[in-house]
């Protein structure tokens, strides 16, 4: 079942991709492509005749329907598939991590790091320290 896991992802991936990538080739299709001419076009100068003495009027363009971008559905498609790399990238990284784990028993939680020694066995040794300590104590008056 592991040697199955890759190529089902990437078949996902495919299957996320392919309604962006059809709908961006039905846009670009439409306009029929030109080569460019071999002999440049004359170009040609005109000369005003006459002054204008009033204001200038700039026409403003008229308002476009179509901004040329991605639409909803593409940008809701690059996003799925944004995260399914996102999420295949952080498993491999998860079982990466987890195959160079070491073998074995887990850390107990109620012992602090640097110690092997059982509780009770670290208790008999702190009373029995303090007991010298206080017994040195009372030799010393």
């Amino acid at each position: 079942m592991r040697a199955a896991t890759p190529f089902l992802g990437a078949l996902l991936l495919a299957l996320a991709i392919a309604p962006a990538a059809s709908a961006s080739n039905t846009a670009t299709s439409t306009a029929p492509l030109t080569t460019l001419p071999t002999t440049p076009l004359p170009t040609t100068t005109t000369t005003p005749t006459t002054t204008q003495t009033g204001p200038v009027t700039v026409p403003t363009p008229a308002p476009t329907t179509s901004s040329g971008g991605l639409s909803s559905a593409e940008e809701i498609a690059i996003f799925i598939a944004a995260g399914i790399v996102i999420a295949g990238i952080a498993r491999i990284i998860v079982k990466d991590a987890r195959s160079h784990t070491p073998a074995g028993e887990v850390r107990s939680i109620d012992r602090p790091k640097g110690t092997i020694a059982p509780i009770e066995h670290r208790l008999r040794r702190s009373r029995a320290r303090a007991k010298r300590a206080r017994k040195a104590r009372r030799a010393g008056r």
